[in-house]
């Protein structure tokens, strides 16, 4: 270092105490985590030496890191973090513009270019790639630099002269530093636009961690760059292991019977017997319900993971419920070992992360995270959900990982541990056409990256599947399988071939349509007052609501009542209850003469088991899923059961059909499903069969509703299914419109600048509700004395189930409406008379309803 640099009067980290950390050694701090980290990790190596930029300049990456943060050289920023002047300013702009100065000719990092290769072409093609990675490391605070943000030459002449001469001169020595040697390759600017997500990615991580003072000591003396990054650098080795991001050795168990303690089932059979390439890999595992999906999506991702195919893994799933069932399945014990321990090596940690937007109400989880607390004090992994795709074992909604395609801050985060691990999606047949094209993206991106998926479906349509396969293979025409169950497999050669698997025992269901719902709520009090238990599917709240009070007007025998619709604590107690009542460990006493009305919440990853079901006419698919909960298990049914029986209340499909043929039974559930044509095909073809077999006919099933052609749907019926064709369409074009270009690499522009929500799925406007009662005089939250009443006390609604009025009338605090009940009786009715007069209501029994 040269002896009249003065960086010593630059801060780049503060303390409350006052104390500071030269800002030269916060950026060596940056680059020496994010360098180690890509070494220390084997996967993160491969994926970032596949570019040639990197493979050819090894200390490219560092060189990139150290930079992150040249534009808190400027004048403007060391008087916001020594003075404490409140001047608004920031980093980011000044170190992008700062840095593309540096690339014009004459600019630092420029001229040095030209010393080095000696050839003007080469420089030009350089620094061309290093504007588009110059992008990533300026957009570290969680996404690109703005724009509008930029004002040009203003930018430098707020840096002040001097602070501008010693930012310069602290690029001049990072190139002597890390660029004493340099290669230009033969490289594309696609290629180097995909690495940028992966630059801002490591970025981000790495000024994370580089900013914890418990990991890195602050420093306030100058001294020599070179020693301190010898130094920093070993210091990065010593405490990345603490932080869960050094992924965990695997273990060298290859069987189910090894990995979970049982025989495997056919499926997973199948899997074992797979041969695994290293490379982007896609599998589609097709299996009915009960199937053994799970371990088997398990005993393939460590397969991948042995082939250095992925770190870990992340298990994507439709709902909160369904992944705080999945995290108690992988955590539950095989042998006194939790499931996802046995695969990795056992004397290793490994980070574990459930994630999704109520965590914070997981027994199961929290209990976990104050183990972990315990055991290591620096739970950096653990904090907030933008870290859960970085862990070596992931649960979570599907939303977690489709962030990392849409404009939310720190996305690039979300994108590099997702890359680096196999990403699991189950229930990849439950997702709107909005959804699904949010998960091609992402897939797209994953797979350019080198990344592999395995995704579950019971009954994926032909269509869908298809795109998906199309994203990891150019091969035109895909062979028409009929097989099931199924899996199949694009290798990382574009190789297409698909494995038979032999079917799980056959489960026969007999299918009856009655058209009345008075002949439903017979048959119901009959099969419970015959020591059986019964569950109907209704496909919306107010439908459920209606059934249950039927019920309990017909029938003294217990019936009770589930859906999306309870505050959040009753509804954790409902879903405790079912399972406890209805669940793989009920007995006979549990189970007898009950009756369960329940939505859509009971169709997906709970494990239920009822002797007699009955669903609303639905999507063949949904049908499917739902009679996956008949006779799920294996136990002594009761007298006068003799047969999995599944009733289905559907309209009349033989004869004249008009073209309320649907809606005129089921008015609300018209909205939920608007392809009525479909549903038509669903009614007939289950009334033709009479019965059908599981898996054996699961494929057949779904092919003869989901054919591209409107075949034999009634004239009357095929506006409603254009209609809903045109609908998805349009969502699929929001989704592309909302999602993030990959090919444009990290910078400001299309779905950054839009300003539209990034929402991970679409559909109508919802609201935040806050529960409040009114007891001896005073206010207090649903679950009072809890310590996350908050939570507990809330439920999302459809906007327009609250009127503008009353939305504007009611106090409002961190986005959720605040309302108060007052205890009439059975129920509880608003204290605002604008809410009391819209009808609405609470009841612990029905949760919150609204009038009709």
């Amino acid at each position: 270092m040269t002896q009249n640099t003065s960086y010593s009067r630059y801060w780049g980290k503060k303390g409350s105490d006052g104390s500071h950390h030269l800002l030269i050694y916060h950026c060596l701090d940056v680059a020496a985590v994010g360098t180690a980290l890509v070494k220390a990790d084997p996967r993160l190596s491969d994926i970032f030496y596949q570019y040639p930029l990197i493979k050819s300049n090894p200390r490219l990456l560092p060189f990139l890191l150290v930079l992150h943060d040249v534009g808190k050289f400027s004048k403007q920023f060391q008087d916001k973090i020594q003075n404490n002047v409140d001047n608004g300013a920031s980093h980011t702009e000044p170190a992008l513009y700062l840095l593309k100065d540096s690339l014009l000719e004459n600019g630092v990092i420029h001229q040095m270019l030209l010393e080095k290769t000696g050839d003007p072409k080469e420089v030009k093609m350089m620094t061309s790639h290093l504007l588009i990675l110059i992008e990533a490391i300026a957009g570290h605070h969680g996404k690109p630099v703005s724009k509008d943000a930029l004002r040009g030459d203003q930018s430098l002449c707020d840096f002040g002269k001097a602070n501008l001469s010693d930012a310069n001169r602290f690029i001049a020595e990072v190139c002597t530093l890390f660029l004493s040697e340099l290669t230009v390759p033969e490289t594309s600017k696609e290629q180097t636009r995909t690495l940028s997500w992966l630059v801002a990615g490591v970025c981000v991580v790495a000024d994370w961690v580089a900013s914890n003072p418990l990991y890195f000591t602050w420093k306030e003396e100058e001294g020599s760059l070179s020693v301190y990054w010898s130094q920093s650098f070993l210091r990065a080795e010593e405490v990345l292991p603490h932080t869960g991001l050094i992924p965990s050795p695997v273990s060298d168990l290859n069987s189910t019977k090894e990995l979970f303690g049982f025989s495997p089932r056919p499926l997973q059979a199948c899997i074992e017997s797979l041969t695994v390439s290293r490379g982007p890999n896609l599998y589609i595992i097709e299996e009915s319900t009960g199937g053994g999906k799970t371990e088997a999506a398990l005993v393939l991702a460590h397969k991948l993971m042995t082939e250095g195919c992925g770190d870990g893994f992340y298990i994507a799933l439709p709902t909160m419920a369904t992944s705080n069932a999945m995290y108690e399945r992988i955590t539950g014990n095989s042998a006194g070992v939790p499931l996802y321990k046995n695969l990795y090596a056992g004397e290793f940690p490994v980070s574990l992360v459930l994630a999704h937007g109520q965590t914070i109400l997981s027994k199961t989880y929290q209990d976990f995270l104050g183990k972990s607390e315990n055991d290591n004090p620096e739970t950096w992994m653990y904090d907030n959900n933008k870290k859960a795709l970085l862990a070596s074992v992931g649960v979570g909604t599907i939303d977690q990982v489709l962030m990392g395609v849409l404009p939310w801050k720190h996305q690039s985060m979300r994108i590099l541990g997702c890359v680096r691990n196999v990403l699991i999606v189950d229930e990849v047949h439950a997702y709107d056409s909005y959804m699904n094209t949010l998960l091609e993206n992402l897939l797209s991106y994953h797979k350019a990256c080198g990344g592999s998926a395995v995704l579950l479906s019971a009954t994926i349509p032909k269509t869908l599947k298809k795109r998906l396969v199309s994203i990891y293979t150019d091969k035109a025409e895909l062979p028409e399988i009929s097989a099931y169950p199924l899996i199949t497999q694009v290798n990382g050669f574009g190789e297409f071939s698909e494995s038979f698997v032999p079917p799980s025992p056959e489960k026969y269901v007999s299918v009856q349509l009655v058209h009345h719902v008075s002949a439903v709520i017979d048959r119901l009090v009959k099969i419970a007052e015959g020591g059986g238990c019964a569950c109907w599917i209704r496909n919306t709240v107010m439908d459920a609501v209606e059934a249950y009070q039927i019920l309990k007007e017909n029938t003294s025998l217990p019936v009770h009542l589930f859906h999306a619709r309870f505050a959040m604590g009753d509804r954790l107690n409902r879903e405790n209850e079912v399972l406890q009542l209805f669940g793989k460990s009920s007995g006979p006493n549990e189970r007898r003469g009950r009756i369960l009305v329940a939505t859509q919440v009971v169709e997906q990853s709970l494990d239920l088991d009822f002797d007699f079901m009955v669903s609303d006419l639905a999507p063949i698919d949904l049908i499917v899923q739902r009679a996956g909960r008949l006779w799920r298990h294996e136990r002594v049914r009761p007298a006068g059961i003799a047969f999995p029986e599944f009733l289905l209340l559907s309209p009349d499909p033989s004869g004249e059909v008009s073209e309320d043929w649907y809606s005129s039974m089921f008015q609300r559930g018209g909205y939920v499903y608007p392809e009525h044509g479909k549903l038509w095909m669903t009614s007939r073809l289950l009334m033709e069969m009479g019965c059908f077999s599981m898996p054996k006919d699961a494929r057949f099933l779904i092919d003869s509703v989901y054919s591209e052609k409107e075949g034999d749907i009634p004239a009357s019926l095929h506006e409603h299914d254009r209609k809903a064709a045109l609908e998805r369409k349009k969502s699929g074009a929001h989704a592309d419109s909302v999602s993030l270009n990959f090919k444009r690499g990290y910078r400001d522009g299309d779905a950054w600048s839009s300003g539209e929500p990034a929402l991970t799925r679409e559909g109508e406007q919802t609201v935040l509700l806050e529960l409040w009662k009114e007891e001896g005089g005073k206010e207090q939250l649903w679950f009072n004395g809890d310590e996350h009443g908050d939570f507990l006390s809330r439920v999302t609604v459809s906007a327009r189930k609250i009127p503008a009025k009353v939305r504007s009338s009611v106090p409002k605090e961190d986005d959720t409406i605040r309302i108060v009940f007052r205890n009439e009786g059975t129920v509880w009715i608003p204290v605002d008379p604008v809410l009391k007069a819209s009808g609405i209501f609470y009841s612990k029994m029905e949760g919150l309803v609204f009038p009709k």
